[in-house]
């Protein structure tokens, strides 16, 4: 591992696929305080960077300027959105820090907004971490949780780029469409990103904290799920976008369902231990969940779909890995 202190920041690489020479961490070091630096001025000047925005902007960047939070230089990610910029944590989760890829370099140079606003979207999740730590190290493990952090990371920067093109035009389609799905709660960029209909999730963890008894809340989550089966049709006939959402609507239902159940057990007052807990004690529940699960295992053909819209974003910036 390697160490650079760079403007009283600290950058790191690390082995096991992190670059190691000298000469990589001093030009990632440099351009990656190019980048914090010009975030920082348009924190400072832009008038409509205030509020919860600018809160949490200057919570984050103290402890980064205070070396509390480490900056990683991760060579080896995929040149895409998704791996441009991550959050790791120690093996005992005391700290966290941040992971940079090259794509994000890289798009610094034609499209600084979304450079930055990759930044506040981990910033939020360092937020998260110092604010709330307890419910952040629950949602290590629970995916209802981990998704409700990503959602706010996500609205976050969605709206950076809102008040970051306040007065100019929006210069790429993924810009035109985290700020457009700002008016939608991020329900497109939930969809898209994380294969996951919050609406529906909602819906489903709404029944966690309802006033119903534990079979009531049972039976209408079951009467959900057979719900979506009747309605969410996959079909050749329709376009194939219809047939995403309805696979991601089926996808959710499967891929939270055991979270929900054990919630809605617990806190209907049942004894769980989440070791120990299995779909097969709900005998109904647990056919309504294999049956859609099914239905998404003979259509995952449709998830391409999303896949192809991403990489169209991905190539729509038009960068080169430097």
């Amino acid at each position: 591992m390697k160490k650079l202190l760079l403007a009283g920041i600290c950058f790191l690489t690390l082995s096991s696929g992190f670059a190691q020479n000298n000469k990589q961490l001093y030009s990632f070091a440099g351009r990656m305080t190019t980048i914090l630096n010009s975030l920082d001025s348009v924190m400072r000047k832009n008038p409509g960077m205030t509020g919860l925005l600018a809160d949490r902007y200057r919570f984050v960047n103290d402890k980064v300027r205070n070396r509390e939070v480490v900056i990683r230089y991760n060579k080896s990610a995929s040149y895409t959105l998704a791996e441009a910029s991550g959050i790791y944590l120690s093996s005992d989760t005391s700290k966290i820090g941040l992971i940079v890829g090259d794509f994000l370099l890289d798009l610094y140079d034609l499209h600084p907004a979304v450079a930055m606003e990759l930044l506040i979207y981990q910033y939020q999740h360092i937020y998260d971490f110092y604010k709330n730590p307890k419910l952040y190290r629950i949602g290590l493990s629970n995916s209802i949780e981990e998704t409700y952090f990503n959602v706010d990371g996500l609205a976050l920067a969605g709206m950076f780029l809102k008040n970051y093109y306040q007065e100019s035009p929006v210069s790429s389609p993924f810009e035109k469409y985290v700020i457009n799905d700002l008016n939608d709660h991020m329900q497109g960029m939930t969809m898209l990103f994380f294969r996951t209909d919050l609406n529906l999730l909602h819906k489903m963890n709404n029944l966690v904290n309802s006033e119903q008894t534990l079979d009531e809340a049972l039976r209408e989550f079951n009467a959900i799920g057979r719900s979506l089966i009747e309605y969410k049709k996959l079909d050749s006939s329709q376009n194939e976008w219809t047939n995403y959402c309805n696979l991601i609507s089926l996808r959710t239902y499967v891929f939270y369902s055991k979270q929900i159940l054990f919630d809605i057990a617990k806190t209907k007052g049942e004894e769980v231990d989440p070791a120990t807990f299995q779909l097969e004690d709900y005998s109904m529940n647990n056919q309504t969940i294999q049956d859609i699960r099914s239905v998404v295992k003979e259509n995952e053909r449709y998830f391409k779909v999303g896949e192809r819209i991403i990489d169209q974003y991905n190539n729509s910036f038009d960068i080169e890995r430097h």
